[in-house]
């Protein structure tokens, strides 16, 4: 559901008007890093491909199969990155090169890495870990324990994005 569907490379990726920020990926196994992260924002794509009014999901595809459905309005949330760096250099394929999405206020498994497809579309589904497990499609980081393991010991968090720490 775009005006201009496009195959970009890796290089293609890069002049997209660039972003970085720092921000922690939490996974709701309980732990949590901080990263710097450099990608793009969602409107830089939108640009690129114009999606039709129409369109309010996004499904996202990953080399390894995994999958997610995100709305556009999420997406579009100032601190939500498609990265293709952290820490300076390009992603490594652990973390998940060439290009992952980061969502700091949801849990990590909501930003697939290893992208290899993104379909736009006017209705959304239940990713991968909510079908397989007891994982909820909204993916909203929740009050909790924290185990930072670049800081070590362990932090109350409130939700949402973790910026204390």
């Amino acid at each position: 559901m775009v005006a201009v569907a496009r195959d970009l490379t890796l290089g293609d990726i890069q002049k997209l008007p660039s972003v970085a920020q720092e921000s922690r990926m939490v996974c709701v196994e309980g732990w949590s890093c901080k990263a710097k992260w450099v990608g793009f924002a969602y409107q830089a794509l939108a640009d690129l491909v114009k999606p039709q009014p129409e369109a309010t999901w996004v499904y996202i595809h990953c080399a390894d199969g995994y999958y997610e459905y995100l709305p556009i309005s999420e997406l579009s949330e100032p601190r939500v990155l498609f990265v293709y760096k952290m820490d300076g250099e390009l992603l490594h394929d652990k973390f998940g090169a060439p290009l992952r999405l980061i969502v700091p206020f949801k849990w990590g498994y909501k930003g697939p890495k290893t992208i290899t497809l993104l379909r736009f579309q006017d209705k959304g589904g239940k990713g991968y870990w909510p079908t397989v497990g007891l994982y909820s499609q909204e993916g909203t980081v929740q009050p909790g324990i924290d185990h930072p393991v670049d800081l070590g010991g362990q932090r109350e968090m409130p939700g949402g994005e973790v910026t204390e720490y």
